[in-house]
């Protein structure tokens, strides 16, 4: 399966989606385990992350995950950060 990942470029969320994971059952597409709380993190943050990437100041300049340990949120920090080094 080959993807081009110059198709992300303008869409952080299809990346997030389409991200191959490790998971309980083998690897998955992030987008069939992602939970609905990423979901709503992912939606919060992608406006900012794409205002970074065009080089101008996002809206929001600070954004806050508060979560219980093991919610992931180190892991879709990192995923947002892949998608601007992508």
């Amino acid at each position: 399966m080959s993807i081009d990942i110059r198709a992300f470029a303008t869409d952080p969320a299809a990346f997030q989606v389409a991200l191959i994971i490790p998971s309980a059952r083998g690897t998955a597409r992030f987008g069939d385990v992602m939970g609905d709380f990423q979901k709503e993190r992912f939606a919060g943050i992608n406006p900012a992350l794409l205002s970074i990437s065009q080089g101008s100041k996002p809206e929001f300049g600070r954004h806050c995950w508060d979560a219980t340990k093991g919610a992931s949120k180190h892991s879709d920090h990192a995923v947002c950060l892949l998608w601007l080094l992508a």
